[in-house]
This record gives structure tokens, sequence and C-alpha cells, in this order.
């Protein structure tokens, strides 16, 4: 069994040394191939003299891990087994990579010698055509120093053609800095003097100005040809206002700089009067591209837009009624002369679009108002919560509502809808004050008509209060249902509903009072008792003990009553004073009447 497991061991420890020595082998065979690949440009070559320069480490690290797995494989004749033919002659291969490496990098290494004179001849003929382009470039700069004037300003095709050099050029010149540093990055690895093209960084810094003043030029002039085209509702007064006042600043710090040197600086000034014209141009442009005659949110834009109409185009006055005409269009129709009056109706819409606003919000206010509404003990049903935050809410919205209505800018439409938030929300108010008031009558008779005992004795208006217990669990039922206060008080009959549970409540707390009256009448010592304490003995008179926590109200002397259980029932045994002292002041006698034969007898007792 041992020579078993040693065989077993030993066959995986020569099936490891196998995966690893051709693990190395294709290490070394990737090695090679690296190293044999031929560079075509001077960063090829950089990159294979990094190579070549890290093979040493590379080779030193496999010739390691070969010259263990060789050992292992050795270690297994001491246990007297022998490696198989095949693994030993792989290791034996392996061993002789390192020779192989060593030829073919000396042979790299020739080849790149011979490579780096051939790149570095190839690198001069590029130099020097190179620097022959840059030899036209003074004076393609300097052509920007005449370019100007006033016919070139006063025409369209020479001022575009103009642009398009200006832009040209720069670009000419951006490609040349990124040649150059391309150029100097090949220089330095081939060890040559880096060039430093000082003069094509000069040129760059005399064209800068140029370069400002004419991309400045064609931004503006394809910008302004983008919102004279474009529909008045479409603009962005805020993006316009920016880009003029980026520009003006550009003019201004050009201004300084070109002036003096003749007909760049007619260009400037020319520039500079075309943004100032245009800025004219802003306040129609945020008057009429608002929010508010953009038809985004208010509900009825037309109606300002066919003022507009009437105003700039009397013979078409729904002219604008649909289609919204261009920046282009309304400066033919010479808006700039009606400004005021334009201004005048956005203006106005702006306050009928904040009027509508306010609407919106009080509606979103309603309904973002949840209904706070929780179980009550363990009847079933629920009771609303926080009805003051809720009638604070409606006041606020009644103030928004009030607004509105005062508003001498709101249209029909607007003032018909706030007149009919302003019912709605006189209705709520109402019907969370009716809902205060049925709530609280409710929770105070539910205890009430639940004894078994007041029912037997108010069977009548137990009968009503059932009818209107009936109706308020319904208006409960319809309170969390809902869940907000907007849809609560717009419920069909919810307001009927309460109104009928209070006439019903209401008359039941008159009768109850009736009655409880009666009962003092009865028994004058009732009069020293709250109506709460006295239904508390009424609603359970079979149970004479629930007199005990009231003795002392009614009479001044006792504290306390004892009961005896006896065949007949429970009856009262003696009655202790206030001090505590056991007095005979009863005849032994029955309480079988309940609560109210026991403070009956006391009395008679007690005299």
């Amino acid at each position: 069994q041992a020579e078993v497991l040693l065989a077993a061991a030993a066959c995986l420890v020569v099936a490891d040394c196998q995966r690893v020595l051709r693990a190395v082998e294709r290490r070394y065979a990737a090695m090679q191939e690296g190293i044999q690949k031929r560079p075509d440009d001077a960063r090829g070559m950089d990159a294979q003299r990094k190579l070549i320069a890290s093979v040493d480490a590379d080779v030193a690290k496999l010739d390691a891990v070969v010259a263990d797995t060789t050992a292992r494989l050795e270690a297994l004749g001491e246990v007297q087994v022998r490696a198989p033919d095949s693994v030993m002659r792989d290791a034996l291969a392996a061993r002789l990579w390192p020779g192989r490496i060593a030829t073919t990098t000396m042979e790299a290494q020739t080849a790149l010698d011979l490579l780096s004179e051939e790149v570095a001849i190839k690198l001069d003929a590029e130099k020097a055509r190179f620097e022959k382009d840059l030899s036209a470039l003074p004076a393609r700069v300097m052509a920007f120093y005449s370019l100007g004037g006033a016919e070139l300003v006063a025409d369209p095709v020479q001022f575009s053609k103009a642009t398009e050099e200006a832009l040209e050029l720069h670009d000419w010149l951006l490609l040349a800095a990124e040649t150059a540093h391309d150029i100097g990055e090949r220089q330095a690895i081939l060890g040559q003097q880096v060039t430093e093209f000082d003069r094509l960084h000069s040129l760059q810094q005399d064209f800068a100005p140029f370069h400002r003043l004419w991309s400045t030029a064609d931004q503006f002039e394809t910008l302004q040809e983008t919102w004279l085209q474009s529909s008045i509702t479409t603009l962005d007064p805020e993006l316009i206002d920016t880009k003029l006042a980026e520009w003006e600043e550009t003019m201004s710090e050009l201004e300084s700089t070109l002036q003096r040197e003749g007909p760049p600086g007619v260009v400037v000034d020319a520039l500079s009067a075309k943004l100032a014209n245009f800025r004219r141009c802003l306040p129609v442009i945020e008057a009429l591209a608002s929010e508010a005659l953009a038809g985004v949110r208010t509900d009825k834009p037309n109606a300002h837009w066919e003022q507009l109409g009437r105003l700039l185009r009397p013979d078409d006055p729904e002219a604008y009624a649909e289609d919204r005409p261009t920046l282009e269009q309304l400066l033919e129709l010479k808006v700039l002369d009606r400004l005021e009056e334009v201004e005048d109706i956005a203006y106005r819409a702006e306050k009928e679009l904040q009027l509508q606003n306010l609407l919106h919000e009080l509606e979103a206010k309603l309904r973002e108002v949840r209904l706070d509404v929780r179980p009550h003990k363990d009847t079933g049903t629920h009771v609303l919560h926080g009805v003051e935050d809720i009638a604070a809410v409606l006041e606020d919205q009644q103030v928004r509502v009030q607004t509105v209505l005062l508003s001498p800018f709101g249209d029909a439409d607007t003032q018909e809808a706030a007149r009919q938030w302003k019912a709605m929300l006189e209705q709520a108010l109402e019907l969370f004050a009716l809902w205060t008031e049925v709530q609280r009558a409710w929770i105070y008779l539910q205890p009430i008509f639940g004894a078994r005992d007041i029912q037997k004795q108010m069977l009548e208006h137990g009968h009503r209060f059932r009818e209107a217990d009936k109706q308020w669990r319904r208006a409960a039922a319809t309170a969390v249902s809902v869940g907000n206060v907007a849809d609560v008080a717009e419920v069909p009959g919810l307001m009927q509903q309460l109104q009928h549970a209070w006439v019903k409540l209401e008359a039941i707390q008159r009768e109850l009072s009736k009655f409880l009256d009666e009962k003092r009448n009865d028994f004058p010592r009732f009069h020293f008792l709250a109506d709460e304490e006295l239904l508390e003995i009424l609603a359970d008179s079979k149970e004479p003990e629930r007199v005990q926590p009231h003795l002392h109200k009614a009479f001044d002397g006792l504290s306390r009553l004892e009961f005896t259980e006896t065949e007949r029932g429970r009856e009262l045994r003696e009655a202790k004073e206030a001090a505590a002292q056991e007095a005979a002041l009863l005849p032994p006698g029955s309480t079988r009447g309940g609560a109210a034969s026991a403070l009956a007898t006391s009395r008679t007792a007690g005299g």
C-alpha cells in the first residue's frame, strides 16, 4: 500500500513539473518573438530598446523556475522513482533557452543600430520639409496686420473669406505645433539635439489676437443667423446675453491690442457695433421668449399673441395665433419701435401666469396634505387627528385665492377658477369644522351607549345613536380611502352625511343631559358627581363596587363600603368612616339593586 501511495504522489509531482516547464517554454517563445520584431520608426525603436533592457531580469526569473523544477524531478530518484524521459528532455530544453534569448537579443540590438541610422536620415528629411513649410508662415501671419478696413467690413463675401483664412491659419499653426512636438520627441529618442522651433512659438503668439478677432466674428455671424431664423419663443435670452457679454469683453480687450494696427481696428469697431446693435434685440427676446408667452405652462397663450398680432400686424391680427414669428420677422415689422407696448403685453402675460401658478400650487398643496386618520381604540373605526393643522392650511390657501381674485391681471378663466377654489375652500373649512363637532360628540357618546344598562334605560335614544354611529363610520371610512384634503372635500354627500349625524348626536346629548338630571332629582347626592362619574355608576348598575371611588364626594363621612356575599346576593355589611374607624352605622341589608342602590342605602343609614 505504501508503494502505491508513493507512485501516486510521484505521478502528481511529474505532472506538475511538466505543466511548469511548458508554461516557461511559452513565456520564452513569446519573449523571443517580441525581441525579433522589427520597428519602423523612432518610437518603435524606443519600445524595442526598453524590451531588450528588461530581458535579462525576466530570463533570470524563468531560469530559476526551471532550476527548481529540475531539482524536484531529480529528487524523485531518492525514492527510487525515475521521471519520464520526455519530461527530462523538456527540462533540458528549458535550460537552453537563456542562450537562445541572448543570441536573439544581440541580433536585435545590431538591427536596431542599423535601423537607427536609417530612421535618423528620414527624420532629418522630414524636419527639413517641415522647416520649409514653416518659412511661409511669417508672411501669412503678417498679412493679417493689414487685413481689414471699411471696404472689407462692408463686403459680406470678403468678410467671410477673411474669416475662413484666419480659422484655416489657426488650424495650420496648431497642426504645426503638434508636428514640432512630435519631431522633438523622436529626436530625443534617437539621441539627437532637440529642435526648439522658437519662431513657430513666436508666430503663434503674434497671431493669437487676430485669431480671437476673426473667430469671434465667425461665432457671432453663425449664431446671429441661427437666432434670427429661429422662432422667438425658442430662444434662450440668458444664453444670448452671456454670449454677447463674452464677445463684448473680447472686443474691449482687442481694442487696445489692434486699434493701433490700422485695418484690423476697423474690424474691431465694426464687430463691436454689430454686437451693440444685436443687444438692442435682447429686451424683445426676453419679453417674448418668456415662459408666459412660450406657452409652456400657461393655459391660454394665444390671447397674448393675438394682442401682439393686432399691434404689429393690424392687417392680419390672427397671424400669430398658432405660428410664432422669428426674430427676423419681428425686426422687419419694426418691433423695436413698439418695444414698450410689447413689454407691457409680456408683463401682463407673466402676471397672469403667476396667478395660474398660484392656483396650481394651491391644488398641489391640498393634495399633498394627507389626512391623519388613526384607529380609535377597539371600536373598529377611525378618528381624524390634526384638524387644526388642516384648517391652517386651508386658511393660507384662502389668502392665495383672494390674491388672485383681487389681481387686475387674471383673465376670465383664471378668475372663474379662483372663484371655484374659493367656494371649495369655504366648504372644506365648514366640512372639517363640522367633522370636529361630530367626532367630539361621537367619541363622548360611543362608550356611554356601548354600556347595556344605559341602552336599556334610553332605548329610543340608543336606537338613534346607532343610526348616527353608522353615518359616522361611513364618513371615517371615506377619509381612510380618500387620503388627502382636496379629494375628501369633493366627496359628494359627505357634508350632508355629517350634518345628519350631527343632528342626531346633538339631540342625543340633550336627552342624555335630561336623563342625568332625572337621576340627580331621584337621588340629590348625585349632584355632587360630574356627568362622567355618574355615567360610570349607571353604566353597570349591577356592580355596587363602582360607587367606591365616588363615596367621598357624595358623603363627607364615608370612605368605603363593605359587602358580603350571601345566598341572596351581595349585601352591604358595614360602612367605614373617613377616619378609618369601623362603626355599625348600617343594618345588614340587600344591595341587589346595584351601585345606585348601594348609595341610596348609604344615604338611609347615614342619615
